[in-house]
């Protein structure tokens, strides 16, 4: 969804810098994590960059729903994204950080509720819909998915931190603080898809 990839304009010495592959890696791997976890951040409030995800339906039909589901008592609070949070990832690879979706799975779930969609109403749904208590009218063929962006608004907010971000990183490597966290010590590789 997102790719960063260093453009270097500057001086000699940053020219230098730039083929240092240790310090940038590292520093472009850190940049990758920090998106990483402002973007689940922003799934998991409901509001990424500060514009909140419109619901899907009414809470009085989700609470009737739910109960027809769960039974008395068993309503949840339901976040608008579920568990695709934990779907984000990134990937450094051949000098470009790629900041996306983790499976083909999440790509698609996470297109649908990106872009919106519009679901026909078939008749095991009507029946579903009306068994739980949430009859739908005669004159509903169509179930309207509304779109709710996490990535653009998400681009919005972390492209002017990214660069400072950067700068920050290099020059706590070349001061010598390499500490790594506990995040960026572990060895599983992800593969971002979109």
């Amino acid at each position: 969804m997102s790719n960063v990839i260093i453009n270097n304009e500057a001086s000699p010495f940053f020219d230098w810098l730039a083929t240092d592959d240790t310090w940038k890696r590292r520093a472009m791997k850190s940049l990758g994590f920090m998106m990483q976890k402002e973007i689940k951040a922003g799934i998991k409030s409901g509001a990424p960059g500060g514009k909140k995800y419109k619901k899907l339906m009414p809470d009085n039909y989700r609470t009737v729903l739910d109960i027809g589901v769960r039974g008395i008592g068993q309503e949840q609070q339901h976040d608008f994204m579920g568990n695709i949070a934990k779907a984000v990832g990134y990937q450094y690879k051949d000098d470009i950080l790629n900041v996306g979706w983790l499976s083909p799975s999440a790509v698609r779930f996470g297109s649908i509720q990106e872009l919106g969609d519009i679901k026909i109403v078939t008749q095991k749904m009507r029946d579903y819909f009306f068994m739980v208590g949430v009859p739908l009218s005669p004159s509903t063929t169509v179930l309207h998915i509304p779109a709710r962006p996490t990535y653009e608004p998400m681009k919005k907010v972390l492209e002017p931190k990214m660069s400072p971000y950067l700068e920050q990183k290099i020059l706590e490597y070349m001061s010598g603080n390499m500490e790594t966290t506990k995040e960026s010590k572990r060895r599983r590789k992800y593969v971002v898809y979109g």
